[in-house]
């Protein structure tokens, strides 16, 4: 699977600075490499082959995290049906707080989340 994620900025007003506007960080990951990478994960199936799985992570005017999308599911529905319910409630508190707590949160649980397969043998 490719490392190299592909950003996309919304600016709704497309007129100016984006301080007071929402924020979405997006990445796209090849629903063929992922679902060979990471067929543990819920978002590997039912998706288009050739298609891309979509990871959105939205935060508001205020600068603070709205939701986590990944391909349909919230990371802490993820860990849920992954049965690790203490990682989900984890993602769940990061709703509301600000960037710069967040960031660092979500990228521990991104890599945590992608590499339960190798730490479970599958």
């Amino acid at each position: 699977m490719e490392r190299d994620p592909t950003l996309l900025a919304q600016d709704e007003d497309r007129d100016g600075p984006w301080s007071g506007h929402e924020a979405q960080l997006g990445w796209c990951g090849s629903y063929d490499a992922f679902r060979h990478l990471y067929p543990y994960l819920p978002q590997s199936y039912g998706n288009q082959p050739g298609g891309c799985v979509d990871l959105w992570v939205e935060m508001d005017a205020d600068g603070l995290l709205a939701k986590v999308d990944f391909e349909g599911l919230s990371l802490a529905e993820t860990y849920r049906r992954l049965q690790r319910p203490a990682e989900a409630e984890e993602v769940h508190r990061l709703i509301g707080l600000p960037a710069a707590e967040v960031a660092p949160e979500l990228a521990r649980h991104l890599i945590q989340m992608l590499s339960l397969g190798s730490l479970s043998g599958g």
